[in-house]
């Protein structure tokens, strides 16, 4: 039952929302994992943690921009969340 929505990002890595693993993670185009973007161990509904194909997913649906920002439809927080790729600061611009 994994995963149920995939959408790709500029570079070609692929964002997928998966169902009963309840994560949001970005692949790079060799398949290797970039980062998980959001994860929930165990569902609402859920009484033991593992594998739930059989309860509705918190993520309704996912898409990416062309600034390759990901848009995630949460249902369990009833919001739509914006997930940027965090930027390192250059070193001299950081104030203490």
């Amino acid at each position: 039952c994994n995963p149920i929505h995939i959408a790709f990002r500029s570079d070609s890595s692929l964002v997928t929302a998966e169902k009963g693993l309840n994560r949001v993670k970005v692949l790079a185009p060799d398949t290797s994992l970039l980062g998980v973007v959001w994860a929930q161990d165990i569902p609402p509904g859920a009484e033991t943690p593992g594998l739930y194909c059989n309860v509705e997913p918190p993520i309704a649906d996912l898409a990416v921009d062309a600034d390759d920002r990901i848009f995630v439809l949460n249902r369990l927080e009833k919001a739509l969340i914006v997930y940027e790729e965090a930027r390192a600061r250059s070193r001299g611009t950081e104030r203490e």
